[in-house]
C-alpha cells in the first residue's frame, strides 16, 4: 500500500476543492490581484506543456515590483470569452499584449493591457516538488521556439513516439 504522506498532492484534511469556471476562476484571481495577493490553483488545459500540465498547482502573483516582460507566463482575462487565460507573453506594447500558448501552434488575439491580471510565479508539478518556471536565458529561447510553433510541433511528434513504443 502506498504511504500517502509522500504524495506532494494528496488534498489535505478540511479542505474543499471548488470546481470553478474558466469565468468564476478569472474572477477570482482578479479580486485576489486587486489587494495584492497571490492564489494557488490546479491548472486545466495543455496549451502550456510542457511547462504546466493538467492538474499542476500553480501560483499566480499580482505586478506589484514586476513589470510585464516578454517570456512571463501571465494570467490574463480574454474579452470575447470573459474566461481567465494562462499562457506566456509574447508582446507588449504601452497599450496591448499577445500571448500564446506554448503548446499552441498560432498566437492569441491581442488584447488590452488591462486584461493582464498577474504573472504565474510558481509552478509545482504534479509528480514533482520542484519549481518549474525557468531562468531568464531560457526563457527567451522557449519565446523564440514557441512564436515559431516548434514547441507544438516537437510536442505531436513526442505523442506519436510514445503510441509507437
Amino acid at each position: 500500500m502506498k504511504n500517502k504522506s509522500k504524495q506532494p498532492y494528496a488534498k489535505p484534511k478540511g479542505h474543499p476543492v471548488l470546481n470553478l469556471s474558466g469565468k468564476a476562476i478569472g474572477e477570482l484571481v482578479k479580486e485576489f490581484m486587486t489587494k495584492g495577493k497571490s492564489i494557488k490553483f490546479r491548472s486545466k488545459g495543455q496549451s502550456m506543456h510542457p511547462i504546466i500540465k493538467e492538474e499542476d498547482l500553480i501560483t499566480v502573483s499580482p505586478y506589484i515590483r514586476k513589470v510585464p516582460v516578454s517570456g512571463d507566463i501571465i494570467a490574463y482575462i480574454n474579452p470575447e470569452t470573459e474566461k481567465m487565460i494562462i499562457h506566456r507573453l509574447i508582446k507588449i506594447t504601452p497599450d496591448t499584449f499577445t500571448a500564446k500558448g506554448d503548446n499552441c501552434l498560432h498566437h492569441d488575439s491581442s488584447h488590452d493591457r488591462s486584461n493582464i491580471l498577474g504573472y504565474v510565479s510558481q509552478i509545482n508539478q504534479k509528480k514533482s516538488k520542484s519549481n518549474a518556471l525557468l531562468s531568464h536565458p531560457i526563457k527567451k529561447t522557449l519565446i523564440f521556439l514557441s512564436s515559431l510553433g516548434i514547441i507544438f510541433i516537437l510536442n505531436k511528434f513526442l505523442k506519436r513516439i510514445q503510441l509507437i513504443l
